[in-house]
């Protein structure tokens, strides 16, 4: 994630205190690599969540594609990854 990139819950895209909100609640996690990971915003449910993120999705994809384990980061450097869900609201 690029530096001051928000993690945690709050309102994506405010930029002024002038301006119309696009209502949307957003909760962000950096997974890959683990130095930007922040421990303390990941929720406790569902359990699953911080045990699926552990395995980078490159890995993911190179085994279902029957490539090397790590094909992808000879290619392409270390990747930064981030989880991000949106919720908005009913209107």
């Amino acid at each position: 994630m690029a530096p001051g990139t928000v993690q945690g819950y709050g309102q994506a895209f405010v930029f002024s205190e002038n301006q119309k909100l696009d209502w949307c609640n957003m909760f962000g996690l950096g997974v890959e690599p683990p130095c930007i990971r922040k421990p303390n915003l990941w929720p406790l449910k569902p359990a699953r969540l911080r045990n699926l993120t552990k395995i980078p999705s490159f890995e993911v994809n190179s085994k279902e594609l029957r490539l090397k384990r790590d094909v992808f980061e000879e290619m392409l450097g270390t990747a930064v990854q981030a989880v991000r869900m949106n919720y908005y609201p009913q209107l």
